[in-house]
Formats: structure tokens, sequence, C-alpha cells
């Protein structure tokens, strides 16, 4: 086993956020990840992945000789595990192994991926997640395993914010956490202290609350490689100019979808341009950031025409010399409730709408405005 800690485990990205409809046990999850890591980088073709039995019952934590009789129901159990991984055209449901075979002369066990899986685990230019098979070897919860890969996929932007539905979702959660207070203390605390004493990665996170119940985690990602093996991952990860911007476009278009939304490419490419003009570099992952402060206020009608809106205000200050985190947008946002007439994107209701027209806003609301302008246009500092 010890030869095998440092394989690299890669997986694609939509495979890291599959949903695990028939959740896996740690045991499980360890074996499909360890015979993943046997796959090589020139591999085209899926392969019969042979391990020795007494490497294989080691990793499950079996000590001792090969108990032949627990192995053999363990991968019984897996070769009923279902995924479905969400594609653009629609949902694949599949196996994680169609084959197991056992070779006792050999003292071998062979296993066998579905051909769907193929477009997920081999030949992997963009979009995918790699790790030491090291890092998960250790955990003990298999919601642990998950929420680690989840979250390394990240490691690189260092934060992400996830519908708390969809998480548990990915996560295989049950019925058995549908208290937000049970989950936080199994789950999220559970894979907090495991990754912070057995991986590379640690990781924070911030409620998001409607009203008084979580609807979502924002997830702070912290790094614990040296900045060398940084450095070499980010060169790996390096991608032409057009995979980045496609890579950002299926990214974004999934997240608009789920709010209703159709993004098109002329409008990304517009707030691309925008965005460079403001933070360089960081254009793209200030983008995801803007994004998410934009869904999280619900008062926003369009979210499209206001992310539009914000970016051209932020231009606006960066053309003027001004510092775009300092900017003051008392005078636009008056001369809007003046002339008795908000942004579309802004109404809240067509009540409000009417009140407004009429010229009725009152001074708590007009302040409400303001604020919340002030705090989205004035979101962030350049980072050139």
């Amino acid at each position: 086993m010890k030869k095998d800690m440092n394989n690299l485990v890669t997986k694609s990205n939509k495979l890291i956020d599959a949903n695990y409809k028939s959740r896996l046990t740690p045991r499980e999850q360890k074996i499909i990840l360890y015979i993943v890591s046997k796959i090589q980088k020139e591999d085209t073709e899926l392969k019969t992945y042979s391990l020795s039995i007494k490497d294989f019952s080691e990793m499950m934590g079996l000590k001792g000789s090969p108990k032949y009789e627990e192995i053999e129901k363990v991968t019984k159990n897996l070769l009923s595990k279902v995924i479905e991984i969400h594609e653009e055209d629609g949902l694949i449901q599949t196996h994680w192994l169609t084959r197991v075979k056992y070779n006792y002369g050999q003292g071998t066990v062979e296993f066998n991926f579905p051909a769907d899986l193929k477009p997920y685990l081999l030949m992997l230019k963009r979009e995918f997640t790699s790790y030491k098979l090291k890092n998960i070897l250790e955990l003990k919860s298999g919601h642990s395993i998950r929420m680690y890969e989840l979250l390394k996929k990240w490691e690189v932007r260092k934060e992400v914010q996830i519908d708390l539905e969809k998480l548990k979702e990915m996560l295989g959660i049950d019925s058995g956490y549908s208290e937000y207070s049970n989950f936080k203390l199994r789950i999220l605390k559970t894979a907090q202290k495991e990754l912070e004493e057995s991986t590379d990665i640690s990781f924070n996170y911030k409620e998001i609350k409607k009203g008084r119940k979580v609807i979502a985690l924002h997830f702070f990602i912290t790094s614990k490689r040296t900045a060398l093996e940084n450095e070499t991952q980010l060169l790996e990860m390096k991608q032409e100019p057009d995979d980045l911007f496609e890579s950002l476009y299926l990214q974004l278009d999934q997240t608009f979808k789920k709010h209703d939304y159709t993004l098109t490419k002329k409008v990304l490419k517009r707030w691309v341009e925008l965005a460079e003009e403001v933070w360089g570099d960081n254009k793209h992952m200030e983008i995801h950031k803007l994004i998410q402060q934009s869904l999280s206020v619900p008062s926003i009608e369009n979210h499209l025409a206001f992310i539009t809106y914000i970016l051209n205000e932020k231009v606006k200050c960066v053309q003027k010399g001004t510092s775009h985190h300092r900017v003051s947008v008392e005078s636009n946002s008056k001369k809007i409730i003046r002339e008795e007439l908000l942004p579309h994107w802004f109404k809240k209701d067509k009540k409000e709408e009417k009140t407004v027209r009429k010229g009725k806003l009152s001074e708590e609301q007009k302040r409400e405005i303001e604020q919340q302008l002030q705090e989205l246009i004035n979101s962030n500092s350049v980072k050139r």
C-alpha cells in the first residue's frame, strides 16, 4: 500500500459533482478511489484493473490474513450502487462497477468500470480534479471523503457557495439529517475535523439564511500545501483562453438555470471584457463572487441586467481613476429615486413599483436601496 499512497486520483468535475443516489460506505468509496488511482494518464480505454488481495484487504482496514468472505460481501454490495451524472442533454444513471473477479490462486482481485464512466475518467484535459490517494485513506467518514472531493475542486478559487439541498444530494444524505442542526453536528463538524487532521486542505464556512432557515453554505478553503506544490498544480491546470471561457460558461450556465435564467455566451463575453478592466487576471473569480452577491439579494428582478449594470459602474470608476471599492453611488441612487423610477431589475413587486412611480417611497426604503446598491457596486478590491 505504501507504494500507492502518492497515486493521483483524477476525476472529471461532473463526476465529482454527481449525486450519490446510492450512498457509498467509507470502504466502498476507498475501493473506487483506489481503483481510479490505478488509471494512467495516457490510458485511452478503460482496462481491467488488478489489485493484490493483500493490499485490497489492508486498504479496507482489515487486519491479519485476508478475510475473503468479508471482502466478497463488500464488493457484492458495491456492484449494486448507482450514481447519477447530470449532463446538458439529460441524466445518466449507471453503476460504479460492472465486474469483480477474485483470482485466489494468484492472490489478486480484478475490477471493471462501466463504459459510461469513460468520459469522466480518461483523457481529461479540462474541468477535472486531481489529488493524492493518501488524502482520503485516513478519513473515517464517507461524508468526509465526499466533502474533501467537493471542496478540493474549488481549492484554487479558495471559496464556493453550495445550496444546502444540493450538497445533501451530492453527499448521499438520507432523511436522517433533515434537521440542519443534526447535519451540522454529524456531517459538517466531523468533516471539518477530519480534513484538518488528515488532508492537504481545511475549511471554514458561513451559513446563508432565508429568514431563520439555512439554505446554503459558503465555504472558505485553505490549502496546506507548500508554495511550490501550489505553483505546480496551477501549471498543471493551466488552460487555453478558449477553454477557460468554455469552462466558466458551463459552470455559470448551470448556476443561472437553477434560478430560471438563460445565460448566453454573448452576455458572458461582455462580462469578462468588463471584468478584465477592473480585476485583470482575477476576473473569473471576481465574476463568480459578484454573481453570488447578486443572487443573494431577493429584491433583484433581473440578475443578468443587474450584473451588467454593476460591472459597467465599476469600469466607470476605474476609467475615472477612482478606486471602485470606495465609490459613492449616492447621487446615482438618489437620482433614480427622484425620477420616481427604479431600474426594472430592482423592483421587489408590482405593488412597490406603483408606489415608486407615485413618488411615495419612504425614507427607510430609499436608504435600504442606496445601501444595497452601495454594497454591491463597492464590493471587492482591484487585484491587478
